[in-house]
């Protein structure tokens, strides 16, 4: 199955459903960053996230970063995305693993700590910052409870990473009520996500999202409306590293061009590396007081 997000109306057009396939982008963040294999689990799930939630920008050039923190094992994770189904990640410690051999996503990304959404502005006034405080450290009950407290938005949510058949399978749900939407038609969504315990092997069953959706969703009313491509996607540029540097001041960039033959920097959503030798800093520092 290709790597999309399907857009659909479900339960007769009384509520919106986004439904991602994540799989080989979930695939590439873990060959870039060397993730650990329940490091990629709870990744996959906040990449499928914040993929979701990115739907919902307004515009290509509006970003979101999904940031979750909860003193667990992995560190910090992040996500970035927008909407026309660009994504990238980083992790703190990305080959973090327990003790024993079972995959326990609370444990790696811990409880005590909060969900993070950052949405940044395309004028550049100050970036939307929305925050809950984390409620199991499951991601997907977290993702859900942010969605409730920080954007009025109550959302059934389904997110899963894992390994099914030998492969690594990535995706997940997310139906919204729209306005006027019955209680009949809120408890047909949640019954039916509640029982969304298969996900993984639907994704890894069927040929696409849309016809995930039809037979899945058939008995509800489902209208599947269109399809985003998903790719993980890093934007970094030497330019960019560039001026990275040039923000630190001309003191600090001489003092690195003097102790240090090369600087090398390293990006922390896919690794790639990017050296200065001593003579490129000096010019850089020279169009500085």
């Amino acid at each position: 199955m290709k790597d999309q997000i399907l857009h659909a109306l479900v339960c007769d057009g009384q509520a919106a459903m986004l439904m991602i396939n994540a799989s080989e982008t979930v695939k590439e963040a873990k060959s870039l960053l060397g993730l650990s294999a329940g490091v990629t689990n709870a990744m996959g799930r906040l990449i499928c996230a914040g993929a979701l939630l990115a739907q919902r920008n307004k515009n290509e050039s509006e970003k979101l970063t999904l940031i979750i923190n909860g003193q667990g094992a992995a560190g910090k994770l992040l996500v970035t995305a927008d909407n026309s189904g660009c994504v990238k990640a980083c992790a703190d410690e990305p080959k973090a693993a327990l003790p024993s051999e079972e995959i326990s996503i609370p444990a790696l990304v811990g409880k005590n700590g909060q969900l993070t959404v950052v949405r940044d502005n395309p004028l550049g006034k100050e970036p939307y910052v929305g925050m809950c405080n984390l409620v199991s450290g499951d991601i997907t009950r977290d993702f859900a409870a942010y969605l409730v407290t920080s954007e009025q938005q109550p959302a059934a949510v389904a997110l899963d990473c894992d390994t099914v058949n030998d492969k690594l399978i990535c995706g997940g749900i997310m139906v919204m009520p729209l306005p006027g939407c019955s209680n009949e038609a809120l408890d047909l969504i949640d019954k039916k996500i509640s029982a969304m315990n298969d996900l993984l092997a639907k994704l890894d069953y069927h040929l696409s999202l849309e016809e995930m959706a039809l037979d899945s969703f058939w008995d509800v009313g489902v209208k599947p409306l269109e399809t985003v491509d998903l790719r993980y996607y890093c934007d970094c540029s030497r330019d960019r590293f560039e001026q990275a540097l040039i923000s630190l001041g001309r003191e600090e960039l001489l003092s690195l061009a003097y102790e240090e033959e090369d600087t090398e920097i390293c990006c922390r959503f896919c690794n790639k590396k990017y050296v200065f030798d001593s003579e490129q800093l000096k010019n850089l520092a020279k169009g500085l007081k």
